[in-house]
């Protein structure tokens, strides 16, 4: 059980700084797990970045919060009727609380609404991120091609 109760909330404009520095802190752990080699991340740009999709609705996030602090975040964008989520990360010390199944279910709830007819993750590379394809195999999403899993929605 997780320390806290955890809420999952769509993120608003005013929430760009947050949902950019969650991304940027997956980008690198990516970085540091695969030993890729990545100029340093430009932070400001990310979140100006961030900014401009939220406002043009090319992006939409939810954002993880437990205690009044972010713990989690998924971007997801949609393309004929199908949901990508872009970016799931869930904070460290707060995974194997339900916090990345929390953010999946309400990813699904979201495309449900918006008459999307599946949700899809191209997971981290393999093998370093073994984990976080188990993770997405055990909450619906299955294997379509390469890293790219699928789930069809109801």
């Amino acid at each position: 059980m997780t320390p806290y109760p955890v809420t999952v909330r769509e993120a608003h404009l005013q929430d760009a700084d947050t949902v950019a520095d969650l991304v940027l802190a997956l980008m690198a752990e990516i970085c540091a797990r695969t030993e890729l080699r990545h100029s340093a991340f430009d932070v400001a740009e990310n979140r100006r970045s961030c900014r401009e999709r939220l406002v043009g609705g090319d992006c939409r996030a939810l954002i993880a919060e437990s205690a009044g602090r972010a713990v989690g975040v998924a971007t997801l964008a949609s393309a004929e009727g199908v949901g990508v989520v872009q970016e799931c990360y869930v904070r460290p010390e707060w995974r194997s609380h339900g916090v990345g199944q929390r953010l999946l279910c309400e990813a699904q709830t979201l495309g449900r609404a918006d008459g999307w007819h599946a949700l899809e993750v191209t997971t981290p590379p393999l093998p370093a991120f073994a984990r976080s394809f188990a993770f997405y195999q055990a909450n619906g999403l299955a294997p379509v091609a390469g890293r790219k899993m699928r789930r069809m929605l109801d």
